[in-house]
């Protein structure tokens, strides 16, 4: 893969009140120098966290695009969120989900390296709450098979 100067980040939600905070405040900390867009697929929320999240959005300054998804599912979601997609690599983030700052700067880098076509981190379950978040871990090293890439962080 080329250089990456945008990335596209993409997520789906439902009923998401209890997370979507983290959510937002994770992809405004990412350092990559790059351009970012963010597409969010809602399946018909009702908790408001729709409203939430637009608010956060708006208030960090972060290029935001919420997308109905009336079949709300996951995998649906994350195709019209990927059909609207302009930037050089798509990162898929998840509600239940903590991301370090520098994880889309470093799925950039772990792209550009190894020409891979999917890179991701390895997550770790937490505990937050009465409900379950993953993280990622704080290992540096990129590892690949063919055309995917798993961080450890």
């Amino acid at each position: 893969m080329s250089a990456v100067r945008s990335i596209s980040i993409i997520a789906a939600m439902l009923d998401e009140i209890e997370h979507v905070d983290d959510l937002a405040h994770d992809i405004a900390a990412q350092d990559f120098d790059g351009e970012l867009e963010v597409f969010v697929a809602d399946g018909g929320s009702t908790d408001g966290s729709r409203q939430r999240l637009q608010a956060l959005m708006e208030q960090l300054d972060v290029p935001f695009t919420l997308i109905d998804n009336p079949l709300r599912f996951v995998s649906p979601g994350l195709n019209l969120c990927i059909a609207r997609a302009t930037g050089d690599l798509v990162v898929r983030l998840d509600c239940h989900s903590r991301y370090p700052r520098d994880y889309v700067r470093r799925c950039a880098e772990a792209a550009e390296s190894t020409g891979a076509w999917n890179v991701g981190g390895i997550a770790e379950p937490l505990v937050s709450g009465s409900s379950q978040c993953m993280s990622t871990t704080d290992t540096p090293e990129p590892f690949a098979n063919d055309a995917t890439v798993t961080l450890r962080f």
